[in-house]
């Protein structure tokens, strides 16, 4: 079906909108038609006939469709605008939008498609009518920070006031129907599983942490990452304590988000792949879980997080992810990105946990690698002429170096970094880039956060922990806390002389008895404290293996 192009009959924004629009003023009894502005969706949606104080005929297709899609943006701008009227310094100037919509739209033709009704949301006038309008919200008192939020999140609220047009104005839209047939309900059915879903990705890092009252977003630390890079170096540039070589690799230390948002800006359909590895507790999930509440928030595109021990790799993808959103009881998740019926522009895939993937109990190498190449697969194939499906895959060390080989690329594997590594771990390694973050001693940070929500005298991190190999345990960002909840009991001798035995089975068993004391969880089952010790203790010999 060809697309229609809604023409104007004339430039409706300057034809004389106060003598056209006098009816919607006189029916709210404003006296101009900026008081309007502030009514809008109810102007928008009630009984005053706009079509004909505009001198609309009902059966003009085009000038049908144009008024539409404007009234629907119109009441998208006033929704917004209304959530940030205790920040506007003056009353919104209507008649001043209006006019930069239109220089705005003036070279342009809007042209409707059959998809309009599938993706209304990727208009090119949503996309056109934004930088105006972020403009026009600076001008009313806004900080450009806060316009860009407001004008980024303008194509979702469109989308449901697209809706909210067609079904309650039903009737001045017969003409259009007709030529375009198809209503908005499944359009607007996926933007509400994507408005709940990012409320629910935001809501879990803000859900209590070992029965704190306080979230990860509260006791969230950024975390730092390096990716490795060969280089020559000289004899002049190795510390004293490393091995001389011809060749040697660098390690480029960077800000994990700051890289990662950085990576999804470029959108190189030739780098659609990044991998996070660290061992266990260092915050790989964590991480995942934030920057997903991140972009939920800022809308700056869909993401959808997906733990791996909950997820079939076998298999193809599309229908691997299908199945996965179908198990989903509580109907949180959205409908499948990678589903043609469904797709969207842009969006991020996060797989959290690479080592999860087991076969018949045990972490199958073969499993991991085959999930991998099926992602790789996959990605070219959506990203043939743009970059529009990405992949974060976040694992334990042992799990990527399974796949290391696999990228290639410079920066795809970011390697976590501790909170705190001391000078002589530092010359251990060369680092370049961003040395400075290295220089900083996060547990400080992460301390004065945490005696500031527990209300403890906490500046810091204590003296008393800061020494030999606790030292090891406290710049692992789960070790960290546990350290914390025991230190808060002060039931374990912290000093130098201590036993480190002592320190390691206190962190077990409480975990043990706050994590599971009256709830066993269903995937373990009735295990009792001594078995769930060994297997802690075996994650913690791990741990500290990644760390040596």
């Amino acid at each position: 079906m060809s697309g229609i192009t809604p023409q104007q009959p004339t430039s409706i924004w300057q034809r004389p909108i106060k003598v056209k629009f006098g009816d919607l003023a006189m029916s709210l009894g404003k006296a101009a038609i900026a008081g309007a502005f502030g009514q809008w969706p109810e102007a928008a949606s009630g009984g005053v006939d706009i079509f004909q104080a505009l001198g609309i005929q009902g059966n003009e297709v085009a000038a049908v469709a144009w008024m539409l899609v404007q009234r629907s943006l119109l009441q998208a701008m006033s929704e917004l605008t209304q959530e940030a009227k205790q920040e506007l310094s003056q009353e919104p100037d209507f008649k001043r939008l209006c006019k930069q919509l239109d220089r705005a739209l003036a070279s342009g033709d809007l042209s409707l498609e059959p998809n309009f009704f599938t993706q209304p949301k990727q208009l090119p006038i949503v996309t056109q009518v934004q930088a105006p309008f972020r403009q026009w919200l600076q001008m009313q008192g806004l900080s450009a920070q806060q316009a860009q939020a407001l004008s980024e999140r303008l194509p979702r609220y469109f989308v449901f006031a697209l809706n909210e047009q067609w079904r309650t104005n039903a009737a001045n839209y017969a003409a259009l129907q007709t030529a375009l047939s198809g209503p908005f309900e499944a359009a607007n059915e996926r933007e509400l599983a994507w408005l709940r879903y990012r409320a629910w990705l935001q809501r879990r890092i803000d859900e209590p942490m070992f029965a704190e009252a306080f979230g990860l977003r509260q006791i969230y630390v950024p975390l730092r990452a390096y990716f490795e890079t060969e280089i020559k170096l000289s004899s002049n540039d190795l510390g004293e304590d490393r091995p001389r070589s011809d060749k040697d690799l660098i390690r480029n230390v960077v800000d994990l988000q700051t890289a990662i948002l950085h990576w999804l800006e470029q959108g190189s359909k030739e780098d659609a792949v990044r991998i996070i590895c660290g061992g266990p507790g260092s915050g790989k999930s964590s991480f995942g879980r934030m920057l997903a509440a991140h972009l939920a928030d800022s809308e700056h595109l869909p993401v959808l997080f997906i733990p791996l021990h909950q997820f079939d790799p076998s298999g193809d993808l599309v229908e691997a992810i299908d199945q996965f959103l179908r198990d989903d009881l509580d109907d949180i998740l959205p409908p499948n990105p990678l589903n043609k019926a469904h797709a969207e522009q842009r969006v991020l895939l996060i797989f959290d946990g690479l080592d999860e993937l087991a076969m018949q109990g045990t972490v199958a190498t073969k499993v991991a690698q085959d999930f991998i190449r099926e992602v790789q697969k996959k990605l070219l194939r959506f990203n043939q002429s743009e970059g529009r499906v990405f992949a974060l895959i976040s694992g334990r060390d042992l799990a990527i170096q399974a796949i290391a080989t696999e990228f290639r690329q410079v920066g795809q594997i970011l390697h976590l970094l501790p909170y705190f590594q001391s000078d002589g771990e530092k010359r251990q390694h060369a680092y370049g880039w961003e040395q400075d973050l290295l220089q900083q001693d996060q547990r400080q940070a992460w301390w004065q956060t945490y005696g500031q929500l527990k209300a403890k005298p906490y500046t810091g991190l204590p003296e008393e922990l800061n020494q030999g190999k606790l030292v090891e345990i406290t710049a692992q960002p789960l070790l960290n806390y546990l350290v914390a909840l025991s230190y808060d009991r002060g039931e374990v001798d912290f000093s130098a002389e201590s036993n480190l035995n002592a320190v390691y089975n206190d962190l077990l068993v409480q975990v043990y008895n706050r994590d599971w004391a009256g709830y066993k969880h269903p995937t373990l089952g009735n295990i009792e404290q001594r078995d769930f010790i060994r297997i802690l203790e075996e994650i913690r010999s791990y741990a500290l293996t990644d760390v040596a």
